[in-house]
């Protein structure tokens, strides 16, 4: 892949992969000068705040529609984005249908629900439904009544619950990283060979400065600072910068400015060590 590949993947890639019940917190508060006398810290995994989109990047996601002709309950996760398409008749989400943010990670969603017609206005074509924007991972179950049919679409397309669960919305050669903290934090990531900021990610995208520097030895360097500013540090409020990349994470060094902060690295969207982060190769 290409440096122009990648960073053409890098503006797609909500094609490829809400509101929470968590605190949301505007990204562009986060702080983004030197941040002097940091002290390095260990990685303890904690809760992060949820992610948004804009308006003009719900053009960019996926649909999924899950629809039935009796009643039926569901049940998914998104390890990526998702929200609530209101605005498709009877198969639009109902308002109430916005998704909650799981805990210990950037971006994973669930929502549980049930739709379709009542028993009285079940069968033949009597399909409703309820309808997503998602990106990424999806995970989704079905608990549909035995006498009517339920079907699930991604993209206007019909598919199995089976083969939702075994996709990756996303380019597969693309990996993310992503830096969050719930305090200010340094942090210098160093990518090998391609690497470029994630400016679609809410409270997790990376900012219009974070572009990446590339090295004489043909690695790219990432250095920043991330994290609410002091006066919002602590508890679930939680910012950070994310990058998509294609090789591999050569070196990550991460400082906060107050030890009683924490911070946290997900790769793909899990939660992991920074020594797993380091060298690791796909």
């Amino acid at each position: 892949m290409t440096r122009d590949d990648l960073r053409t993947a890098a503006e797609d890639s909500a094609n490829p992969h809400g509101d929470s019940s968590g605190v949301v917190f505007d990204r562009r508060t986060a702080i983004k000068t030197a941040v002097a006398g940091l002290g390095a810290v260990t990685l303890p995994w904690g809760t992060a705040a949820a992610s948004s989109r804009t308006d003009a990047q719900s053009d960019d996601l996926h649909s999924l529609m899950i629809t039935a002709n009796g009643p039926l309950e569901y049940e998914f996760t998104v390890d990526g984005t998702m929200e609530a398409d209101t605005e498709h008749g009877d198969f639009s989400a109902d308002e109430d249908d916005e998704p909650h943010y799981v805990e210990n990670s950037p971006s994973v969603y669930t929502v549980k629900d049930e739709t379709g017609p009542t028993l009285e206005n079940a069968g033949g074509t009597a399909f409703h439904g309820d309808r997503f924007l998602v990106d990424y991972y999806v995970h989704l179950t079905l608990d549909a009544h035995p006498d009517y049919e339920a079907n699930v679409y991604i993209d206007e397309t019909l598919v199995t619950p089976e083969e939702l669960n075994r996709m990756q919305l996303t380019d597969p050669s693309l990996h993310t990283v992503t830096i969050a903290a719930n305090g200010p934090t340094s942090y210098e990531l160093q990518v090998e060979p391609e690497m470029t900021p994630d400016r679609k990610g809410g409270n997790f995208s990376a900012d219009d400065d974070d572009a990446p520097t590339e090295n004489d030895d043909g690695t790219f360097t990432a250095a920043g600072t991330t994290g609410p500013l002091p006066a919002d540090a602590g508890a679930t409020t939680v910012l950070g910068d994310r990058y998509l990349f294609s090789g591999s994470v050569e070196t990550l060094d991460l400082q906060l400015s107050d030890s009683s902060h924490e911070t946290y690295v997900f790769l793909d969207e899990k939660p992991v060590d920074p020594e797993v982060v380091r060298e690791n190769r796909f």
